[in-house]
Order: structure tokens, then sequence, then C-alpha cells
């Protein structure tokens, strides 16, 4: 997969595009085959699948196929609600974390979650991609902070964003809980202050 940076894939308008360019060809397999698979053990699910013609396409599928029906479970909220719970306990909590707290840096989401999900990536593409997600985790992304990049300071967790696409956020903000802090709770009187700023 070409290397494709944070700037690059704001541009993009939609999710079949996003899933298209952005995710292997392997990725947008494996994504697709284990929501068919969890689809079978949830009837709601399957009617919902069974119903579309593009989830239940014949014959081969190109990756172009799968990606345009990703698409389609992330545009319905039920079915992107069963994408998310198929997922690992630790992917689900990192997709949590993105969609309603930003963007982490590798180094403080392993700490958020008291666990590793990144080694070193020994590739020929290290120079690009410091850093492999572990298994389970193909959903997010990384993006090497563009300071440290030409610094070639890239090999600290500190200085590796963990993101995802703009429009996953906005498909998860719409079927995930909100956490408690999200709405506004209002005072009951006004606290005490020791002036008063006038701006005339």
């Amino acid at each position: 997969m070409a290397y494709i940076t944070l700037s690059e894939i704001m541009k993009m308008d939609d999710l079949e595009t996003i899933f298209s360019k952005v995710y292997s060809a392997i990725n947008i397999i494996n994504f697709f085959k284990q929501f068919m698979q969890g689809a079978v053990d949830d009837p709601e699910v399957l009617q919902a699948v069974e119903s579309n013609p593009i989830l239940c396409r014949s014959g081969k599928m190109l990756k172009r196929h799968m990606a345009a029906a990703l698409q389609v479970v992330f545009l319905d909220q039920k079915l992107a609600a069963a994408f998310y719970r198929q997922q690992t306990d630790t992917c689900r909590e990192v997709l949590y974390i993105l969609t309603w707290y930003g963007d982490k840096s590798l180094s403080i989401l392993e700490q958020l979650l008291k666990k590793r999900i990144a080694k070193k990536n020994l590739g020929c593409r290290n120079y690009l991609e410091p850093f492999v997600l572990t298994s389970g985790l193909e959903l997010l992304l990384l993006d090497v902070c563009q300071v440290y990049f030409y610094q070639n300071n890239v090999s600290k967790k500190d200085n590796i964003m963990v993101f995802l696409p703009r429009q996953i956020i906005e498909v998860f903000r719409k079927c995930l809980p909100k956490p408690a802090a999200y709405y506004l709770t209002p005072l009951k009187r006004k606290p005490e202050t020791d002036f008063i700023y006038s701006g005339e």
C-alpha cells in the first residue's frame, strides 16, 4: 500500500474512497469477512445484510466491491454498531478514546490502556512507518508528526500519532455511548469572583 499522509486522508470525501485508498486489500478483506461472519450470529444484523444487494453480491468480490460494501455498513447505524462490537477489546477501547477524545500519541494510548499496542517496524519501509500496530488494530492509522519527521526523530512513540479518518469518527459518534463529561452541567449559582472585568 502506498504511504498516504494525514493531510491527504483529510481531503477524501467519502468512506468508500477512504477504505479503497487508505487501507490495504488484505485489511479490507479481513474487515468484511469479520463483519459477515459476525452477522451470522446476530439475526437482526443478518436480516439487514440479506436485504442489501451490495452486501450480498454474488461472485468474486474485488477490493473496490468490499470498499463499497463497508461504506454501506458504516452508513447504517445498526450495522456500524455491530462492526464495533465485533472488534477486539483493545480495539474497542482505542476506538472509543479516538472517537471522543481525539488523536493520541502511541505513548499516551499505551499509558491509558496499560498495554503495548505497537512494535518497531523491522521491514524495509521503517523510515516511513517506524512502528506497526499489533494484530486486531488494523482499523487504526498511524501518522508521524511532521516536525519530528524532518528532524529524523521518529523512533519514539511520543512522536507517532494514532488517528481515525474524520468520516469514521462521525460514524462511531452516532452509535457509541457518550462519555460522562460530554453533557455540560449547569451551575446552580455563579461562583464567587475576585473582580469583574468591564470592556468599557
